[in-house]
Parts: C-alpha cells; sequence; structure tokens
C-alpha cells in the first residue's frame, strides 16, 4: 500500500454502560458523523454476536475496516561502535587501545574497518577492533540517532447517508465489573437497617457523566468468551475453528455459568438510550424495553457516573429498614444415597448438625437483593459474616450470622422393622426390601434466653408417625424411583435450660440384601 496522508479519525463518546458482575459490561458508544461518514479507531473487542451499528436517523450504508501506513521517527540509542564512530566524525575523542598508549584527537574517518584520527603529532588509522574504550568531553557529541519506520494502522470506516448525524455502536465487553456488598446492623431489637453498596472495577474506559447501569440476575451470555469476527483481529480459520467447537454450542464451554440457549446476548439486555429513541437495525425497526426490570434481570441505576480507565469506585446503592426475628434453625440431611442406600446414623456417633443463629426479614427496598456477602453488625461491633442469596423485592429473606454453639443438637435414627423382598421382580427374585426407621431429634438451649427454631428434616420414604406437629410436604415418585421424598419442619420455642425431644418414624423401599 502507498504512503497515505495520516487520515483524521473521530473517537467515539461512551454515553451508557450496564455492567455484570462477571467482568462484562454491555457498552454504547456514540459516533458524530460529518457528512455521512467517520473513521474511528476505538472499536472494543466485542462477544460474539453483540457488536452492533444503529442510527436514531438515517441509514447505515457501509462499515469495513481499512489500512493507513504512516511514518515514524524516534529517537534511539547508538548500539554499536561502528554507529558512534561514524555519527561524530568531526568530533574530538581520547581512546585507549589494546596496543597503543591512550589517543586524543578529532576523528577524520570512521569508513570500513578503519577509524582515523588527527592527533597533536599527526595523523592515526588503526582499526576499530582495537579500540577498548571512548572518551570524550565535547559537548556535541552524539549517542543517539533517529531512525524513521512505518507503522501499519488499522481503522474503521462508517459510511451512511448524509442526513445521519451519528452512529451508536454498542457491544458486550470484558474489563468492567461490579461486586455488590451488604451491611445488616441488628443494634436495634425490633428493626435492621440494611444498606448497600458497590465496588466498581473499571479496567476498560474513560467514562464520564455517563448512566451506568449494574445488572443483578442470572444472565445467559453462552458466547462471552467468544469474540466477535469483526473485532477478533486473527485469520478465519482460526476464529472458525475456536467457534465451531462443539463445546460453544452445549453451554458446558466458553459461555460458563449462565450458557444454554443460542442467541440469549441481546434478549436479557438493555440500552437506556434505546427507551426514548426509535432504533434503525440496518432500516428495521426493532422493539425497545425500558424500565428497571426487564426480562429476568434487575438494573440499578447510577446517573452522571465519572470514572477514569483503571479506577476503583465506591458506591452507596439504598438502604432501608425492616422488621425482624431472630431463628435458630437446624437443617437435617437424608440418610439416603444417590443409589437408594440407606445409611443409619451410628447410636454411638450420632451426626450432630450445626444449628445456626439466622435473622428473618423482608426485603422492604423496592429491589431484588442479589447474592453478594453481607457483614451482620451490632453497637458497632462485627458479630457475623455469610452469604446474602438472591432476595425478590418484598420476599422473605434468611441470613445467617453465627453457629449457636450454646444450641446444642443431636439426630439419631435407627432401623426398626424389615420386611425382606417386598418388592420382587418377575422371576420372584427380591429386589426390593421395606425398611422401617426412628428417628430422634435432641435439643438443649443454653442460652439465657429462648429461642425461636427452625428445625428441618429431610429424608426419603412416607412418614408413618411424628411428634411436635410438624409441616409435612410430599413429593410424587418419578417414572424409576420406588420412594417419594419428604421433608418435616418444625418451629418450636425453647425456653432457657429446656431440652426438646421430637420423634418421628417413616419407611422406604431399599436395595435387597
Amino acid at each position: 500500500m502507498a504512503l497515505q496522508a495520516k487520515t483524521t479519525m473521530t473517537t467515539p463518546e461512551v454515553v451508557s454502560v450496564s455492567m455484570f458482575k462477571n467482568g462484562y459490561a454491555f457498552v454504547t458508544r456514540k459516533i458524530a458523523l460529518k457528512d455521512g461518514s467517520a473513521n474511528i479507531v476505538e472499536v472494543p473487542q466485542a462477544s460474539l454476536g453483540t457488536l452492533w451499528f444503529w442510527t436514531p436517523e438515517g441509514e447505515i450504508e457501509k462499515i469495513s475496516t481499512a489500512d493507513e501506513q504512516e511514518k515514524i521517527k524516534k529517537t534511539v540509542n547508538l548500539t554499536t561502535l561502528n554507529e558512534l564512530l561514524a555519527k561524530n566524525v568531526g568530533k574530538n575523542i581520547s581512546i585507549e587501545t589494546n596496543v597503543t598508549p591512550a589517543l586524543e584527537g578529532k576523528i577524520k574517518s570512521a569508513d570500513g574497518e578503519l577509524l582515523i584520527l588527527e592527533t597533536a603529532t599527526g595523523t592515526v588509522s588503526l582499526a576499530k577492533s582495537q579500540v577498548k574504550f571512548v572518551k570524550t568531553t565535547e559537548p556535541g557529541f552524539t549517542w543517539t540517532q533517529e531512525v524513521e519506520t512505518l507503522s501499519n494502522h488499522k481503522y474503521y470506516q462508517i459510511s451512511a447517508s448524509r442526513k445521519t448525524k451519528e452512529v451508536m455502536m454498542m457491544s458486550l465487553e470484558r474489563g468492567m465489573t461490579w461486586s455488590p456488598g451488604y451491611a445488616v446492623d441488628i443494634t436495634n431489637p425490633d428493626k435492621l437497617t440494611l444498606a448497600s453498596k458497590a465496588t466498581i472495577m473499571n479496567d476498560l474506559t474513560d467514562i464520564k457523566e455517563v448512566g451506568v447501569r449494574l445488572i443483578t440476575g442470572f444472565p445467559n451470555l453462552q458466547f462471552k468468551d467468544i469474540l466477535d469476527p469483526f473485532t477478533a483481529n486473527m485469520p478465519s480459520e482460526q476464529w472458525l475453528g475456536m467457534v465451531s467447537s462443539p463445546t460453544v454450542y452445549s453451554g458446558r464451554g466458553p459461555g460458563g455459568p449462565g450458557g444454554g440457549g443460542q442467541g440469549g446476548f441481546m434478549g436479557q439486555n438493555a440500552y437506556a438510550p434505546m427507551a426514548d429513541r426509535e432504533v434503525n437495525w440496518g432500516g428495521a425497526p426493532s422493539a425497545t424495553a425500558g424500565g428497571e426490570q426487564i426480562s429476568d434481570l434487575f438494573f440499578y441505576d447510577l446517573a452522571k457516573y465519572d470514572s477514569k480507565k483503571g479506577s476503583r469506585q465506591y458506591q452507596n446503592l439504598f438502604k432501608f429498614d425492616a422488621d425482624y426475628k431472630h431463628v435458630y434453625t437446624w437443617d437435617i440431611e437424608d440418610q439416603v444415597d444417590a443409589n437408594g442406600n440407606y445409611k443409619p446414623v451410628p447410636p454411638t456417633g450420632p451426626d450432630a448438625e450445626d444449628v445456626w443463629h439466622t435473622i428473618h426479614f423482608k426485603n422492604a427496598s423496592g429491589k431484588p437483593l442479589t447474592t453478594a456477602p453481607a457483614t451482620i453488625f451490632s453497637k458497632g461491633e462485627l458479630i457475623g459474616q455469610s452469604l446474602m442469596n438472591y432476595c425478590m423485592a418484598d420476599g422473605e429473606c434468611d441470613l445467617k450470622i453465627n453457629k449457636a454453639l450454646d444450641v446444642r443438637a443431636d439426630a439419631t435414627e435407627e432401623e426398626t422393622d424389615r420386611e425382606r423382598g417386598a418388592i420382587k421382580d418377575r422371576y420372584g427374585n427380591p429386589r426390593y426390601d421395606l425398611v422401617t426407621v426412628k428417628g430422634t431429634l435432641f435439643v438443649f438451649n443454653g442460652r439465657k434466653d429462648k429461642v425461636q427454631m427452625t428445625i428441618t428434616k429431610n429424608l426419603t420414604g412416607e412418614v408413618l408417625t411424628k411428634t411436635g406437629d410438624p409441616t409435612v410436604t410430599k413429593t410424587t415418585r418419578g417414572l424409576r424411583q420406588v420412594n417419594t421424598t419428604s421433608k418435616l419442619v418444625w418451629k418450636p420455642e425453647v425456653k432457657s435450660g429446656d431440652k426438646l425431644t421430637l420423634e418421628y418414624t417413616y419407611k422406604l423401599y431399599v436395595p435387597a440384601t
């Protein structure tokens, strides 16, 4: 390509950013056009299928890549003796050689293998290979040289109808994300205060007075780790090999968690300027979406947000007060393994589950609480930290504080009866035995106050008897299952120093022995 004059470039302006928590952001940039055209360098490394250009007026005619060569001059250090001597002909130097005393003089010539000096006693010629070092005090002595290279620049040309004043470019890009967190203060015995924050990490680009949205939910971004071919900067065969990998389409590969169906990028994402302007997808209009709740995702809004590339910012989101109560939860696992084998708990080694001090409250923020670390405070002290699971707006939330060491709990189960060969195959061979199991739960409250408990026992089989009036939830059997599954939930109040004993029996089929 012949050398060209430097092309005038237009810098796209970031106008909206929607950040996921997985390191990706959906960014929209505005590109100003003059006489229906513009040249841009800043085209992002977009995820496959997410790079789109559209215009609110007029029509885009063509977007294509172009190359331009440019002469670049720069100063570099001289790296060889030949270069040093040749660049300083006419300058005075002092040298030391392997065969002569130190010499001082003016460089008369440095061509080929010889160095010729004009000294006070005459002209001296010697081989450059004999020079051990060069010394000079002359101010004009040159230790550097200017070199000129050709640089090849790739850019993108946008052509549109003359009435088109701007083009919007949007894409899913890696390099900007946010991390949520909660502080829960339970100093007040009746009402808690929950404060939400976001830490925003920007390693992508500068943004100034931009509407930023922080996304919560479970995004389906199957192709997020595959570069769009328009900006991939790789040979076509390499790109095709990457995209044709079976894992890309199975949802198990580069898409990672949240992968699944194809074409899931654009359906769950919205871009704020699209909410009040008509979008022209190459001439065809498209429906728009707006508001905070979009499809299955929720968007927290930050107005006029400023951020430099490489910065980290702490941002308060919202807070609310809510009534709450202390609940001590004890969850007891099922004793049937994945193969349907029952494993009774030995009486001498009960499988004691942990009792957790938990707070139960209603999400009164009007927004969903995204999954994030929650730190619990009381009277200015940190008393616990755990994971706040996703909680919908106006939903019931449970948050663990600490293990309740003063509330002791033991669980035992024992086999009380077995009917061998209760189910036989068509040849009369025993397939399953019918086993009756008795379970006992024991709780002791060693605290100075009474505790409200929620005790949950999951089991495989059909409940026969129970004490303490629990709620029993039973599921139906699957086509290949011989047992139902059940869940018993007790909600007793245990006074300080009291002991509580609960019993239940159930029957289940186990492989014949």
